[in-house]
């Protein structure tokens, strides 16, 4: 099923869910959070800067902050911690604004 077609509190839970299993890792990784970001947003317009290895995703949202992220390059093979949790923080603050509009 098309992610465009689905029901979107139905997504908001998935998200949340991944988002979970993400944080409960040792090591979070670029991927795993970009493409998350990217499902969640890809039903609304938001504004995106890349320079280099760094990526961050303004979603222009009330209450939330960019989602940061860079590559992992050069001998890092994952995201400092520190990053990671603001990642996770901001995303999070979009699952919470999305929900509130959704129920």
């Amino acid at each position: 099923m098309s992610e465009a077609k689905r029901d979107p509190a139905l997504l908001i839970r998935e998200c949340r869910e991944r988002l979970e299993e993400i944080r409960s890792q040792k090591h979070q990784h670029f991927d795993e959070l970009n493409t998350l970001v990217k499902r969640i947003t890809h039903q609304f317009h938001h504004r995106v800067t890349a320079k280099g290895s760094k990526m961050v995703h303004h979603f222009g949202v009330p209450g939330t902050q960019p989602v940061s992220l860079e590559k992992e390059h050069g001998s890092r093979d994952h995201l400092p911690a520190r990053y990671a949790m603001f990642a996770i923080t901001g995303i999070e603050q979009l699952l919470d604004y999305l929900d509130g509009l959704f129920r």
